[in-house]
């Protein structure tokens, strides 16, 4: 409802809500040309984005940013869902689930830069939602006696496609693979490591 609420008031009162500036510029004018097959060169900046969003400007067009900026609402509230799953997981391990839960669903839900930058072109939102989503999924493999190999690599390709909408993640994949790895190999799960580790490259290749 907060996001819903900052994107009506955005849409009747922000100067901005239509004039896309610096980063916004770039991907609107990115995505632009992918449509119109005018992209070349390397990416000066994490390209996922820049597909997501010609992907709506496809299907919805490129006259009002209300449906990128509605999509983003909705992954914004499944963020806020899948940080109140991943914390109700966590939090089970200390017999508090739901306050671990409400805790880190209330704080995604309500975090103010999250809520503003929902309602611009940017990359924050998607990359928030394929991160919370990957970390659920690995959590998921991490705590099972027997984890499956498909959500080994669908946790990994996830977390990878992550870094592809915002490049600053990959600092965080070393210490993933490595405590992904070490745990791997004390439970003689190689397999399971391995297709983590392919789903991650995947979209690096």
């Amino acid at each position: 409802l907060l996001r819903l609420a900052r994107l009506w008031e955005a849409r009747a009162t922000d100067p901005f809500y239509a004039r896309h500036l610096l980063d916004s510029a770039f991907y609107d004018e990115m995505a632009r040309k992918i449509l119109d097959g005018t992209l070349s060169g390397p990416y000066l900046m994490a390209p996922l984005y820049g597909y997501f969003l010609a992907g709506i400007y496809q299907i919805a067009g490129m006259d009002s940013p209300t449906p990128v900026y509605a999509v983003q609402v909705a992954m914004g509230a499944g963020t806020a869902a899948l940080a109140a799953a991943l914390g109700a997981r966590v939090g089970a391990r200390f017999d508090r689930p739901a306050l671990a839960a409400w805790v880190s669903g209330l704080a995604m839900a309500v975090y103010p830069v999250a809520v503003l930058y929902d309602v611009r072109l940017l990359s924050v939102s998607l990359a928030s939602f394929l991160a919370a989503l990957g970390a659920w999924l690995l959590q998921r493999v991490w705590d099972a006696d027997r984890p499956r190999l498909g959500e080994a690599l669908l946790a990994g390709l996830v977390l990878g496609l992550a870094t592809t909408a915002r490049g600053n993640l990959l600092f965080a994949l070393p210490l993933l693979v490595l405590a992904f790895g070490v745990r791997a190999v004390r439970r003689r799960q190689l397999a399971v490591a391995l297709l983590f580790v392919l789903g991650l490259a995947a979209p690096l290749a």
